[in-house]
């Protein structure tokens, strides 16, 4: 357990001196969608029988015209499509339309809500939240599939649906539980299923 501390307590002096290098030399943002499958080149030959599709989100992007965030679960939430038919694989990519998506777009900054990271510049400590800006929806972690629709899950309150054929968002799922205005409520970012199901 000491040495577990000592490690979060090392980690936590690394990001405070070096805020904003993060993790951002594993990955580029995109701003682009792509919503027309696209044909990868590929080599060699599929099995017939292989179809389906591979489906994973992340963030997108990470960088403003006022502000950079550099870990990976601050980026913006998008869905990435592998789809394998008929010897071939297509692509897609989209971001999930979410009131974080929404806000970034429209203030070219990302809103000041919690984050993991530090913002590189960092928000004034006297900024008011934006909590009406979604910051409960920037969903990335997990994706559960259903048939025609799929839904985008994180340890938040919020679960998104979206088309598995367009990665288009179909909106928030609603909430119809008693859980009482102000209580803080968590999904499960990575369910598992029960096998006796």
């Amino acid at each position: 357990m000491a040495r577990l501390l000592a490690l979060l307590v090392a980690a936590a002096h690394v990001s405070e001196a070096s805020a904003g290098d993060g993790f951002s030399g594993l990955w580029k943002s995109t701003w682009r969608n792509i919503t027309t499958p696209r044909n990868l080149p590929t080599t060699g030959t599929f099995p017939s029988w292989l179809r389906g599709g591979l489906f994973r989100n992340a963030g997108g992007a990470f960088e403003t015209q006022s502000r950079n965030v550099s870990y990976a679960f601050d980026g913006i939430p998008k869905k990435f499509k592998f789809a394998i038919a008929d010897g071939k694989v297509k692509y897609q990519e989209r971001f999930l339309t979410t009131g974080f998506y929404e806000y970034t777009k429209e203030h070219n900054d990302f809103p000041k809500v919690p984050l993991m990271g530090a913002a590189v510049p960092p928000f004034s400590k006297f900024a008011a939240p934006q909590a009406d800006s979604g910051d409960v929806d920037n969903i990335q972690v997990f994706q559960l599939k259903g048939d025609a629709q799929a839904l985008a899950l994180t340890d938040s309150a919020i679960v998104e649906a979206f088309d598995l054929e367009t990665l288009e968002g179909l909106g928030h799922l609603p909430a119809n539980d008693s859980v009482k205005e102000g209580l803080i409520q968590l999904s499960c970012a990575h369910p598992q299923y029960d096998p006796r199901d």
